[in-house]
């Protein structure tokens, strides 16, 4: 076996491997596009193998399409898995219609001469406009990350691949049909360079997946499902973060906890699917209340902290009033009749040094004396 067809097994074998490689991720990723890259590389493992199987068979010309079919094919595959993940909008007909024309001009140059420039650059044009696609959807739709950039850049650098084979393939030659081709010279080095391009891009594009998974997950693991805030875990790390933050400029915070009231009662009276809608409607008063740069989350059943740089008790206080506003105009309704829900809260400025557990330990007592007290009401620990 020549080091040519050598070559193209190995980027048969690599590229079933990748293939192989997304559609596990696939299983476990939420975004749409991972099948898509998996599909791409799949397509694309039938072009060194139609290339190997020109040399082999009786009938050639037919792998001959087959092989440039499935690469242009693969290519635009990736710009619509590439548009999926990222959620950039493109016309319906942009892919159908390069890809499209991609057959028509290797149709068009079916008996043109090879291994002359203008022949070389028009074969590759397709598979270069193809990567051009896939690098403007991610220029146009990445998040400005590290291995987004990476993996834009990864795109750019095998269009431009694509661009010098044809300079390669004039001054080494590239055979004089396509069975001249797999003994040739440049079928190693196009082999090679390819391979080595594609599977730089799939190493790129598997790290976005895996990382963007990774994030998915942590957020999952951060937020209460019910609700949609962020859980007592995830409260405690952005609470404890911003009260340093705080601190190393010399300033309070404020720190607020809420606790519904009678929702034992509500649940037990109206059942546990309007109290799950009481405690959604307090997640939505809290949010849409929440200072610009402040922690909140659901750190119990029924109870919610708050906390926020102090802006002075004018601003707490119009804080938990459009938190009152906002739930206690919502009436619920059950077959036990409708009703409103009410909620009391404690209130806890931070002192120099404060850890955030002192801080909340004084703010529960606080809470604790506005339940006392006959709920529906602030208490503030001083």
């Amino acid at each position: 076996m020549s080091g040519a067809a050598f070559a193209l097994v190995v980027n048969t074998s690599l590229a079933l491997l990748v293939a192989a490689a997304f559609l596990a991720l696939s299983r476990s990723a939420e975004a749409p596009g991972v099948r898509w890259f998996g599909a791409s590389y799949a397509i694309g493992a039938g072009t060194p193998l139609s290339e190997l199987l020109v040399r082999l068979s009786p009938t050639p010309p037919i792998f001959v399409f087959s092989s440039f079919a499935m690469f242009s094919l693969a290519f635009h595959v990736m710009a619509a898995g590439l548009a999926r993940y990222y959620h950039v909008p493109l016309s319906r007909w942009l892919l159908p219609a390069s890809f499209v024309g991609s057959l028509l001009g290797r149709v068009l140059l079916w008996q043109a001469p090879r291994g002359v420039l203008w022949y070389e650059l028009l074969y590759q044009l397709p598979f270069t406009i193809a990567l051009l696609i896939c690098t403007a959807i991610l220029a146009v739709g990445a998040p400005p990350r590290l291995l987004d950039r990476l993996l834009t850049g990864a795109f750019g650098l095998a269009a431009l691949h694509f661009l010098a084979k044809p300079f390669i393939s004039v001054l080494v030659g590239s055979g004089a049909t396509a069975r001249d081709y797999v003994e040739s010279r440049y079928a190693l080095i196009s082999q090679s360079m390819t391979a080595i391009v594609l599977i730089a891009v799939a190493l790129s594009l598997i790290l976005v997946v895996v990382t963007d998974m990774m994030e998915t997950s942590r957020r999952q693991a951060d937020r209460d499902e019910l609700s949609g805030l962020p859980n007592r875990r995830a409260f405690d790390r952005d609470a404890a973060l911003l009260l340093a933050k705080s601190q190393n400029q010399n300033r309070a915070c404020r720190v607020l906890m809420f606790d519904l009231d009678l929702f034992k009662a509500i649940n037990d009276t109206h059942g546990h699917d309007v109290g799950d809608q009481v405690i959604r409607a307090f997640a939505a008063a809290l949010s849409d209340a929440a200072p610009r740069e402040s922690a909140m989350g659901r750190i119990g059943g029924e109870e919610f902290a708050m906390l926020f740089a102090d802006a002075g008790p004018e601003t707490t206080a119009a804080c938990i009033e459009t938190i009152r506003r906002r739930f206690g105009g919502i009436v619920f309704a059950s077959r036990e009749g409708t009703f409103r829900a009410t909620f009391s809260c404690g209130v806890a400025r931070s002192l120099p040094g404060e850890s955030l557990h002192d801080v909340m330990v004084r703010c529960d007592r606080a809470l604790y004396r506005a339940k006392a007290e006959g709920r529906d009401r602030v208490a503030d620990a001083g």
